[in-house]
């Protein structure tokens, strides 16, 4: 497999591609282009944030995207294709990425918040010996504002994973 670090609307066409792949897998709202198009215009194109791209042969088979400020270094998003996921893509992504923090001076990889429920993700992050931190909200409202958490949340779920 080949890693290629990116920074341009190119490299982010191919994220964005299993990008929404990836979460459409997994039953969540995609965002929007505009969203990752500001992020490379105005965040990733000053410099501070990059993205990876998992190749074997012609195929991406994995992508992530990184923002760094401050020495720390933060796995924003990631995404990946179903097929060759024996390969641990994601794996390599994360290494490399770990080892260009390293190789840059910075202090901190922080892998992101992951929702409780998860325990894939979190499974993955502890892997790579990672600290987790409850993350406390609060709320001045009766009513929560996260529906992926709430009574509708696998009915969300199915009609996002529902094949047109």
């Amino acid at each position: 497999m080949q890693i290629i670090r990116g920074e341009d609307l190119d490299h982010l066409r191919v994220f964005y591609r299993l990008q929404c792949l990836t979460r459409h897998r997994q039953g969540f709202p995609v965002q929007q282009w505009r969203f990752f198009e500001l992020l490379i215009n105005r965040i990733i194109s000053q410099g501070l944030g990059f993205i990876l791209l998992a190749y074997k042969d012609d195929q991406c088979l994995a992508a992530g995207l990184f923002l760094h400020w401050n020495k720390i270094l933060c796995y924003k998003y990631a995404a990946s294709s179903e097929s060759e996921q024996t390969l641990r893509p994601n794996h390599l992504i994360t290494w490399t990425a770990v080892r260009w923090g390293c190789e840059n001076g910075f202090k901190i990889f922080d892998f992101g918040r992951s929702d409780f429920k998860n325990e894939g993700l979190r499974t993955y992050k502890n892997r790579w010996g990672t600290d987790e931190t409850p993350l406390t909200y609060s709320l001045l409202s009766d009513q929560s504002p996260h529906l992926s958490s709430g009574r509708m949340a696998p009915l969300m779920h199915k009609i996002i994973r529902r094949k047109k």
